[in-house]
């Protein structure tokens, strides 16, 4: 039965699915949707003796990744030892697929850069600060200036990186807006991301016309 697989084995499984590192508030949250658990079914002591328990599991099985906190969140990193061998078998990193959200926040970021997380999360329609933060930590993005609003809100702008991911030379060799709307047939991104990037561009054109009409006398 479901209810009869271990809990740290489950909390293993949601951190390795997430992109950004989890709060524990919130994995205690996704633990009880997980297991179908009524909310308030378990509490932030028991995920964190869960979460005691799965690194202390990892490492007698000597399993190479172990949880650890990082930015305020519960996430997998790599071990000493392995982040080793993935920097001799990679020459950094190790390479994990981009989540949706992390690849509209960079279909955002790439056409309307620089670009702070309100106008990202304006677009978006929800929150992406974990999200930016993710693409941050892994050299996608980049914090490139302040905005001359109050507060001075961070600017962020795509990486050299962002370029080697996608194969560019530069950002000029991104299609224009209106060549990756009509088209299916453009190879910046695999077809799935194209899928996004074509909705989020839609959205980047409604918003751009909502300015306009705005601006008009």
């Amino acid at each position: 039965m479901e209810t009869e697989v271990p809990l740290h084995r489950v909390v293993e499984a949601l951190l390795f699915a997430s992109e950004a590192p989890v709060s524990v508030q919130e994995l205690t949250e996704r633990l009880c949707l997980a297991m179908q658990l009524p909310p308030g079914a378990l509490g932030v002591p028991e995920v964190e003796g869960l979460i005691a328990k799965l690194n202390q599991e990892l490492e007698e099985s000597g399993r190479p990744y172990r949880v650890r906190v990082v930015g305020g969140g519960y996430v997998l990193v790599a071990t000493p030892e392995a982040s080793q061998w993935i920097e001799r078998a990679w020459g950094g990193r190790p390479r994990r697929r981009l989540s949706q959200a992390a690849l509209e926040v960079l279909a955002i970021v790439a056409y309307r850069q620089p670009i702070t997380r309100a106008e990202i999360d304006a677009i978006r329609g929800v929150s992406s600060g974990e999200v930016i933060q993710s693409l941050v930590e892994r050299g996608l993005l980049q914090v490139v200036g302040h905005a001359a609003a109050p507060g001075r809100p961070p600017l962020y702008g795509t990486t050299a990186q962002f370029l080697h991911l996608f194969g560019l030379n530069s950002l000029e060799e991104l299609p224009p807006l209106e060549e990756v709307e009509r088209s299916d047939s453009v190879q910046l991104f695999e077809p799935a991301q194209l899928e996004v990037l074509e909705m989020q561009l839609r959205q980047l054109r409604l918003l751009a016309q909502d300015g306009q009409q705005e601006d008009a006398p």
